[in-house]
């Protein structure tokens, strides 16, 4: 089972995907509810190999006269639209299984059918789950009666359609039935976890887990004489900042996006004594605080209550603070500090959470980081996602485990997961050649991702990360900043040995074109709005480029970026646009600051 939902739900087959696809296919016979003629079969099993998930109740109608159990295939599809769309395009007149329940738009009868059915199943067999998403989804907000999406998402009528029935809003019964579903297709009979829940196959699919971090004390340490040392070019109001924050939390959890505070994450992971122990020793190292400090701070922060604790890592501590609350150490180095030197540093820029931790298809890549101003981050993501019960128990793939690669660094910021088993990454000032090479070998080896393209950027504040000059809003679609121009790039590949990559140098020109390949493609849409030389420079500082795409086609900007986002809205691109009079002030925007750790493919 945990093999036939990794295929289903990637956006490629890798090449042990396609060994496995026939296997696939002869069990699709016994996973479905209702018998479908050897013609549709075979159109399932094409569908499987070309994961298109929930195949039959997008693509298979009810015959008009004749019993529920006799289906065909509707002759007008070639495409396969959302699952918030009616599942059908004729309307049962008499709904008695679930599936026509679902495409009756009785979304509430037909989840209690699933339940139903998933309680009565033989021990040791497993229904098919493909309808009791695409249930759950149509109580949602979907798209207007009678329209089908067309290109960017963008909905249009479909001429002679019937309107179904209007979808029921959510009731108390209703989430109990969906708990029960999800709790039972989530477990297989032996015990063993259904499919990954985290898992991050696009740049811009539909967004569905988020890590944010609300700015707190660690923002309120940065002032005038430290924040050049701290990465900041400006110190933020951080009242106002905090306010902003919120509502581009918000705004995230209206497109029904699950978003998760790292200060609350990283407060519970603590909780755990192994968890603790890993952070307590590598924060407080011999080599920072000397033999004679270390073992008398260990042991004080050690009796910190956890969510203390977790405040004391991100926020600081001086030393002056400190021994408010204990004694002083026997110790050269301590002795020598001042009373309002901090004894443990401020992590201002854990509010771009996107850095420290990457999800790249089916693994996390923990990033050893460039600057000593962050190389603490690290640590608190390594014990979140190997303590935490979110994550403990789930079964991912780690990309980079975390400081230990250090001088090979690689930050998120220049990783975009662009789908079709292809990644770009921006070589800049925070990410290294060899870290790039260091995780193609692993990403190939899992069979996870099939390309890589490698930008050579310029290595310069101005251009931190890629995604502060470039980002995808669609599946064929980036925003980029005038000023980047085009980029050597080098598209990276299994090579022949196991230790071998196939490396293919382009020159700047073809840069958008070796995307394309990678997609494939036989070209991508790259948006720039039209402005003069000074206004572009304003809007890249402003983080005119970092937006972050919620599904296809919709994105968040900052609302200051008028000029980009008057731009994408005229070539069909949705924006949502949040403030950040202050929250840009820190040089990244929404993009920067999330870490998604479950988005769709496109």
């Amino acid at each position: 089972m945990r093999t036939s939902c990794t295929l289903l739900t990637s956006g490629r087959l890798t090449v042990k995907g396609r060994a496995l696809v026939s296997g696939l296919a002869r069990t699709l016979d016994g996973r479905l509810r209702e018998a479908v003629p050897p013609a549709a079969l075979s159109r399932a099993r094409t569908a499987a190999a070309l994961h298109r998930t929930g195949w039959r109740l997008r693509n298979v109608v009810p015959a008009p006269a004749a019993a529920p159990s006799d289906f065909r295939f509707r002759s007008d599809r070639a495409s396969w639209p959302d699952g918030r769309t009616h599942a059908f395009a004729a309307r049962p007149a008499a709904p008695r299984t679930a599936d026509e329940h679902l495409a009756a738009g009785d979304a509430t009868a037909a989840l209690v059918r699933y339940a139903d059915v998933l309680a009565a199943a033989p021990a040791g067999r497993m229904p098919s789950r493909a309808g009791s998403s695409p249930a759950r989804s149509s109580n949602r907000a979907g798209p207007p009666a009678g329209c089908w999406p067309g290109p960017r998402n963008c909905w249009r009528r479909r001429p002679g359609y019937e309107p179904v029935p209007s979808r029921l809003s959510s009731t108390r019964r209703e989430l109990a039935v969906m708990e029960t579903v999800e709790e039972r297709v989530n477990t297989l009979s032996d015990g063993q976890d259904g499919c990954m829940a985290y898992h991050v196959h696009s740049e811009a699919g539909r967004l569905r887990r988020v890590i944010l971090h609300r700015p707190d004390l660690e923002l309120k340490r940065l002032t005038p004489s430290n924040k050049t040392s701290l990465l900041f070019d400006d110190v933020l109001w951080v009242r106002r900042a905090r306010a902003e924050h919120d509502g581009f939390a918000d705004v995230l959890r209206d497109r029904g996006v699950a978003v998760h505070l790292f200060g609350d994450l990283l407060a519970e992971t603590l909780e755990v004594p192994a968890a603790r122990s890993l952070v307590l020793e590598r924060v407080f190292d011999e080599k920072e605080y000397g033999p004679l400090a270390t073992d008398p701070l260990r042991a004080a922060f050690e009796n910190l209550p956890a969510r203390e604790l977790a405040e004391v890592l991100v926020g600081g501590m001086t030393k002056r603070e400190f021994l408010d609350v204990h004694p002083e150490p026997t110790s050269v180095r301590f002795h020598v500090m001042e009373l309002d030197d901090f004894l443990l540093g401020p992590l201002p820029n854990h509010l771009f959470t996107r850095d420290t931790s990457a999800w790249i298809y089916d693994g996390v890549s923990i990033n050893a980081m460039r600057w000593p101003a962050r190389q603490r981050e690290t640590v608190h993501f390594e014990a979140i996602y190997r303590h935490h019960p979110l994550f403990r128990d789930e079964t991912f793939h780690e990309w980079s485990k975390g400081q230990t690669d250090y001088p090979s660094t690689i930050e998120g910021g220049d990783v975009l997961v662009i789908g079709n088993g292809a990644v770009l990454i921006g070589m800049s000032e925070r990410t290294t050649p060899q870290a790039v090479e260091m995780l193609a070998h692993k990403l190939f080896a899992a069979g996870s991702a099939e390309t890589i393209v490698a930008l050579d950027m310029p290595k310069r504040r101005a251009f931190m990360h890629l995604d502060t000059v470039m980002t995808m809003v669609d599946g064929d679609t980036f925003t980029q900043y005038a000023g980047l121009g085009m980029l050597r790039s080098y598209t990276i590949e299994p090579g022949v040995g196991e230790k071998e990559l196939k490396v293919t140098d382009h020159p700047p020109e073809h840069m958008h074109r070796a995307i394309a390949a990678a997609l494939g493609l036989n070209q991508i849409r790259v948006l720039t709005a039209t402005q003069d030389v000074h206004a572009a420079e304003r809007e890249q500082w402003d983080d005119g480029c970092n937006v972050l795409a919620v599904e296809p086609g919709v994105v968040v900007a900052y609302e200051r970026n008028s000029t980009t986002n008057t731009h994408l809205r005229k070539q069909g691109i949705e924006v949502i646009e949040i403030p950040g009079s202050e929250l840009g002030r820190g040089r990244g925007g929404p993009r920067c600051m999330s870490c998604p750790v479950e988005r769709d493919p496109v």
